[in-house]
């Protein structure tokens, strides 16, 4: 829609100013001959015999009136023309101002199905709207960004409404030349690995990693961060943000939109090189995880685990071995007491330590052509290095674009989870539309 407007707006312009340079030239054409008529009539007046001779007089006549007729010609086309120019800075206005702002907004509908254990009473399966995200970056000024986005398909029943981006965006000094400083405050996409950045429209398999989705919920964090360009290639960043990020299960348990009481802030770090083969990176995060009480069951006491430090290096890397070949991984190592929340009510329980956590993925995208692309990703995740509790992904992915705008995805996951399997492969049906 904003793209329709963008291109109304830039043919209303268009039109305005060939309308104006069309009349600009009837006008002088009109004035041509004008002067052409003035000369006729200064050659019938200039012997001083006009008034001895009908036919001159009549002829001279004719001319005064052609004359009159033009000059109201002349005026009315005038008059046109200033109502041309205008109008012209009033599109010029709109103009500008659509072309600052940018939807990114997207829908993806899907179809799940997925095995369940015998256990499981009501498999969830079916069609579901996975995201409907409304989205808008836009230019504020030549130093001043911004970006928000809004989850219209939030919750259980995809039927809340959910804020997922808030960001303010500046740049001290222009970002994209060496030397340019890129400053953001707000609520966004924490800037670590290759995959918690990356937008859920973009990506070929329809989630994250399971070690990105246990640990970092909701990918986004609340803080503030910047970002140095030593030259065409180098980036550095560092920022301060909440220590978890906002779909946590223990920020959610908290009900609260910042930093637990006495909780330190969390730290980013990062360095990334980019060229047009190559995008690789190293980032890190610390923070403290608070103190959560809980009771294991309805009989026993309540429980208080400790608060501690939580830390992650993340080592990724997108490598175009082929024009149309492109593979893609990721490390992760850390420690953390992965926020696992089970039962309800008297019931509910946590994973009440810290430990050694371990994560890495990696992915081989073949784009058979225009439309079509299959990609294979192979996942891992360790919640805790000590027990066998190792959690292994494999995944095919085939993607068509229908249009444009218009993406079909087909995706069949298989997990194995060490000490106890569970029955969850997962197949994936889903049709996404992105709104420009």
């Amino acid at each position: 829609m904003l793209n329709r407007l963008l291109l109304l707006s830039l043919f209303a312009l268009t039109t305005a100013v060939q309308g104006q340079t069309n009349l600009d030239e009837e006008v002088q054409r009109l004035k041509d001959q004008s002067i052409a008529i003035t000369k006729e009539i200064s050659k019938l007046t200039a012997d001083g015999t006009l008034s001895q001779n009908d036919q001159a007089i009549e002829k001279l006549q004719k001319l005064v009136d052609e004359l009159a007729e033009l000059n109201r010609q002349i005026k009315k086309l005038q008059a046109d023309v200033d109502e041309l120019k205008q109008q012209q800075p009033k599109i010029r206005q709109d103009l500008n101002s659509l072309a600052r702002t940018k939807n990114r907004s997207y829908i993806q509908v899907q179809w799940n199905d997925g095995q369940n254990n015998p256990s499981t009473p009501r498999p969830n399966d079916g069609f579901n709207i996975r995201r409907m995200r409304f989205t808008q970056e836009g230019v504020i000024d030549a130093k001043n960004q911004y970006k928000l986005s809004v989850e219209l398909a939030a919750n259980a029943n995809r039927l809340g409404a959910e804020l997922r981006d808030v960001a303010l965006i500046h740049d001290a000094i222009p970002f994209d030349k060496p030397g340019g400083l890129r400053v953001t405050a707000g609520q966004y996409n924490l800037p670590l690995g290759y995959e918690l950045p990356r937008s859920s429209a973009e990506r070929e398999f329809p989630e994250r990693a399971a070690y990105n989705l246990r640990l970092f919920a909701g990918e986004r964090g609340r803080g503030l961060s910047g970002r140095y360009r030593l030259d065409e290639n180098w980036t550095v960043g560092l920022g301060v943000w909440n220590a978890l990020t906002i779909s946590d299960p223990q920020q959610t348990e908290l009900n609260a939109f910042r930093n637990a009481s006495g909780t330190r802030p969390g730290f980013s770090g990062e360095i990334r090189y980019q060229n047009d083969k190559l995008t690789a990176g190293v980032s890190g995060f610390t923070a403290t995880r608070p103190e959560l009480t809980y009771r294991p069951d309805a009989a026993s006491a309540a429980i208080t685990t400790d608060s501690g430090n939580r830390s992650f290096l993340y080592l990724d890397a997108a490598w175009k071995l082929l024009p149309e070949l492109t593979l893609r991984g990721e490390l992760m190592l850390g420690r953390d007491r992965v926020p696992t929340f089970a039962g309800s009510g008297a019931n509910r329980r946590t994973n009440p330590s810290f430990g050694q956590v371990r994560g890495n993925q990696l992915q081989l995208d073949w784009m058979l052509n225009a439309r079509n692309s299959l990609s294979a990703r192979y996942e891992f995740f360790d919640p805790n290095t000590g027990p066998d509790d190792n959690v292994f992904g494999y995944g095919l992915a085939w993607n068509h674009f229908l249009g444009k705008d218009i993406r079909l995805t087909l995706a069949h996951e298989i997990f194995r989870e060490q000490g106890f399997d569970l029955t969850n492969n997962l197949t994936t049906i889903r049709v996404q539309y992105r709104f420009r």
